[in-house]
């Protein structure tokens, strides 16, 4: 795995480990848990934007976004 894969890897695990503790099992409404999403996106990209250009991260979301969709369809 080449070293961008592996920080890349860090920093979308890090978003998803840190969210995950922030919402489950803490009985937030709808709008909290949308302010903590958007949150930690924008943290993530921010982190990406030192590593990857603009266009770099619209295809990265892009492909999370999709990931997200099959992973809710199942």
């Amino acid at each position: 795995m080449t070293v961008l894969k592996q920080l890349l890897y860090a920093i979308l695990l890090g978003k998803y480990d840190e969210t995950s503790k922030q919402i489950k099992g803490n009985d937030l409404s709808n709008e909290e848990k949308k302010v903590i999403y958007k949150k930690s996106f924008k943290e993530t990209n921010d982190k990406l934007s030192a590593l990857f250009s603009k266009e770099e991260i619209n295809t990265i979301n892009a492909l999370l976004k999709e990931q997200n969709k099959k992973k809710n369809k199942s």
